[in-house]
C-alpha cells in the first residue's frame, strides 16, 4: 500500500558530490547500481553536458565555506502504480516545484521491501541557485550575487535569509501538496487515496510509529521476526470491510535504463 512519506535534507560544502555519487550508484556505491530504475536531470549549465555530477563536484569546491550546495526530497513512490506512472507523477512534482528555476538530479531507486514488495522511491537532488539564463563559468555560479550587475556575480540563492517558522511553514505546505498529487495519481488509476502526510499526533494516534536502528534491520531474525509481522498486519487488513477496495499491488515492473527518464521540460 502507498505511503505517504517526503523527508527534506540538506547539504553542506564537500557533501554534493558524494550524495550525488551514493544516489546515482557510482563509484563506491556501483555495487548497488541494480537498484537505479531511473535517472535524469535539467536546468544544469552547458559546460556540466552530460555529466550531472561536475555540477556538484564544482558546487563542493566553489560554494561558500559552511554554503548549502544542495537540498533533496526523498519521495515513496506508491506500490500500486506502474513504473511507468510513478514516473509520470514525478515529473508532474519536478515540474510543479522545481519548474526552470533550480538545478536538479533525480534517480529513482526500487529494492525489495522486508515484506517481499517493491520499495520505490526517489533521490530529488537540487540547487537553490537560480537559473536567470545568464551563462556563468564553474568558477563564478557558486560566488556571492552582484545584485547591481547580476554578470560579475553567481547566481542569486534563493530562500536565503528565511526565519527558521517560514521554512517549516514552507515545508509542512510543500508535503501536503505532494500527499495530494499522490493522492490524485491513485484515483487516476482506480486505488484508493490512502497517503495521509499529518504526522501521528495529527492522526489521533496513541503512540509514535514503530521505529527500529539500523543494527536491529541487519540482524537476521529481527529481519525474519520483523518480515511476520508485516505479512500478519497485512493479511488482518484484507479482512477488514475495505479489503474489497482495489489495493491490491501492481506486479513489479521491467528496470527502466538509466537516462531514459521521461525529462518534463
Amino acid at each position: 500500500m502507498a505511503i505517504g512519506m517526503m523527508s527534506v535534507r540538506v547539504g553542506r560544502k564537500g557533501k554534493a558530490l558524494p550524495h550525488c555519487q551514493y544516489i546515482a550508484k557510482l563509484d563506491k556505491f556501483a555495487k548497488d547500481s541494480d537498484q537505479v530504475v531511473a535517472h535524469s536531470y535539467g536546468n544544469m549549465p552547458d559546460w556540466v553536458k552530460d555529466n550531472p555530477a561536475l555540477f556538484w563536484e564544482m558546487a563542493d569546491l566553489h560554494e561558500r565555506k559552511n554554503g548549502s550546495t544542495y537540498r533533496e526530497h526523498i519521495l515513496a513512490l506508491p506500490r500500486e502504480l506502474s513504473q511507468e506512472q510513478r514516473l509520470v507523477l514525478l515529473g508532474e512534482w519536478i515540474e510543479r516545484e522545481i519548474g526552470t528555476k533550480y538545478p536538479y538530479q533525480v534517480v529513482v531507486h526500487n529494492k525489495p521491501a522486508l515484506d517481499g514488495g517493491e520499495q520505490p522511491h526517489a533521490h530529488l537532488m537540487f540547487s537553490e541557485r537560480l537559473n536567470d539564463g545568464i551563462a556563468r563559468p564553474f568558477d563564478r555560479l557558486f560566488k556571492r550575487y552582484n545584485a547591481k550587475n547580476p554578470v560579475k556575480g553567481g547566481a542569486k540563492k534563493d530562500n536565503t535569509g528565511l526565519p527558521p517558522a517560514e521554512r517549516r511553514a514552507m515545508l509542512k505546505a510543500q508535503r501536503e501538496r505532494w500527499g495530494e498529487l499522490v493522492n490524485r495519481h491513485l484515483l487516476e488509476h482506480g486505488f484508493e487515496p490512502v497517503v495521509d502526510m499529518r504526522n501521528w499526533k495529527q492522526r489521533g494516534l496513541d503512540s509514535k510509529p514503530d521505529n527500529y536502528t539500523m543494527n536491529q534491520m541487519n540482524n537476521p531474525d529481527f529481519k525474519e521476526a520483523y518480515s511476520e509481522m508485516v505479512t500478519t498486519r497485512r493479511e488482518l487488513s484484507e479482512i477488514e470491510p475495505l479489503a474489497d477496495s482495489d489495493l491490491s499491488v501492481a506486479p513489479k515492473s521491467q528496470p527502466v535504463p538509466r537516462n531514459s527518464y521521461p525529462r518534463p521540460f
